[in-house]
């Protein structure tokens, strides 16, 4: 795994489905960007602790495993000023419960 640091702005895939669901609402807007995320950053090490937490894992993580690619960022976040403003949509599920309603849908399969 890379470094625990590296952050990104995670979302949980039914708030994406809801936020396109909106996407009539931009009709003349073209142009503009409008970024869907959490307009959070969390880190590998956060996003790993959770899942070790909720899953009840005994799991050693392995950091640094994987090298640095030369073109990434360590840091992404998305800024979802606009998406709030011209969708009125902003994510509704928290880190937790989509890792949980996640980890319950792959349990299923």
């Amino acid at each position: 795994m890379a470094s625990p640091d590296t952050a990104r702005d995670f979302i949980f895939v039914e708030d994406v489905v809801d936020a396109y669901l909106n996407v009539e609402r931009l009709l003349g807007c073209g142009g503009e960007i409008f970024n869907i995320g959490s307009g959070r950053q969390v880190t590998l090490k956060e996003i790993t602790d959770t899942v070790v937490l909720l899953s009840g894992s005994s799991v050693d993580v392995q950091w640094y495993a994987m090298q640095d690619r030369i073109w990434d960022t360590s840091l992404w976040v998305g800024n979802v000023d606009r998406s709030k403003q011209w969708l009125g949509w902003q994510a509704k599920t928290s880190l937790e419960d989509g890792l949980m309603q996640t980890m319950e849908w792959l349990k299923k399969r």
